[in-house]
């Protein structure tokens, strides 16, 4: 008989399934059903109702609790049972738990299979090999794209079952065309699982398709990096610091005219954004752009009783948008965020009927 070839007759076989997160996994009691017609004993090892808040959450704690859970669920079913052999199947963060207990705990697993699991490729199996027996079954699916996103959004976890572990102790084994759930059949459970449990063949899939190119891309973003320095610039700035990079700060700045020389306030306005702007040497990045207009509005009434609307241009706010990184003395930024927007005439006989009460600076000057 081959070393891992199992003699049914003389020993007792616990497999343990562990479901994924936030779901009750209907697949445990069909699985449960196929596994127990074959001979073998099941138990489950849940957690509970695991949220996707508290699997995001790059804390331990949670995560912790999920793995005391189902270690002390495995080690009831393992005294109750008495076994010879106790292996595993496991789901999603269920492979993470998995993982966790085989690289810390005293059980000695038998035969593990992972699918849609979102271990790290960096997990440290190659120091435990004598917690298992070699190799891990890891499913992969070319439709999954759960493993990546997990990775790419938040730390602990990896992509093992979007792209493979890529090396032993663990062996892939690729599906084309399922997606994360879609191991779950009976047909898949007797073709892969039941072989495998029982004497340790592990029957190849000789199709080989690449996984999603949405997988693909989303590996590539590693959002929780771009999250986390928005996290991080909303708290500073909530707390009255800002480093500039999560606001833009901006000056205002009121060039009157006419409507005659529309054309010569656009001027002037770009004047003062070249000419005029304080303290320009202070930021990294500067953009400039026009306003709201202002038009005067003269409103009387015609011999006919009839309302009449006049709207003639006054002038139009020009805007200068800051933007600066974090070598920038936070107390110079702040005083320069508190600078209110300026006014400045451009004088015209037109300008002085509409306005006779400013005052002109002189921009033509």
């Amino acid at each position: 008989m081959p070393d891992n070839e199992i003699n049914e007759s003389e020993t007792k076989h616990l497999i343990v399934l562990i479901h994924g997160i936030n779901t009750r996994a209907k697949w445990l009691y069909y699985t449960k059903e196929i596994l127990e017609k074959e001979g073998f004993i099941v138990e489950f090892a849940g957690y509970g109702v695991f949220s996707v808040a508290q699997f995001l959450l790059p804390f331990n704690y949670f995560r912790n609790k999920a793995i005391d859970r189902v270690r002390s669920r495995i080690n009831s079913a393992v005294k109750i049972h008495k076994p010879s052999y106790t292996s595993i199947i496991a789901h999603s963060f269920g492979s993470f738990v998995a993982a966790k207990l085989i690289c810390s705990d005293e059980i000695k697993f038998h035969r593990v299979v992972f699918c849609g699991s979102v271990i790290s490729i960096d997990h440290p199996f190659h120091s435990h090999l004598d917690k298992f027996t070699s190799p891990i079954v890891n499913e992969v699916a070319s439709k999954d794209i759960w493993p990546a996103v997990a990775e790419s959004i938040t730390w602990g976890y990896g992509s093992i079952g979007s792209y493979g572990f890529v090396g032993a102790p663990l062996k892939e084994r690729f599906h084309p065309g399922i997606g994360h759930s879609g191991y779950f059949s009976e047909d898949f459970c007797k073709k892969y699982w039941v072989p495998f449990f029982k004497k340790g063949d592990i029957i190849n899939n000789s199709i080989y398709e690449e996984s999603s190119i949405f997988a693909r891309i989303i590996s590539s973003l590693r959002i929780k990096y771009i999250l986390m320095t928005y996290i991080i610039l909303g708290i500073l700035n909530f707390s009255g610091i800002t480093t500039g990079l999560a606001n833009s700060h901006y000056r205002d700045k009121l060039i009157i005219g006419s409507e005659f020389e529309e054309n010569i306030v656009y001027n002037a306005c770009q004047r003062w954004m070249i000419d005029n702007l304080e303290n320009a040497e202070l930021f990294d990045y500067i953009e400039f752009a026009y306003g709201e207009k202002y038009y005067d509005i003269n409103i009387r009434v015609d011999e006919n009783e009839k309302v009449i609307e006049q709207k003639k241009f006054i002038g139009i706010k020009c805007r200068a948008f800051f933007a600066t990184g974090p070598l920038v003395p936070l107390k110079k930024l702040y005083n320069l965020m508190k600078l209110k927007p300026e006014v400045e005439m451009y004088c015209t006989k037109e300008t002085k009927t509409f306005m006779p009460s400013q005052t002109c600076s002189g921009l033509s000057k």
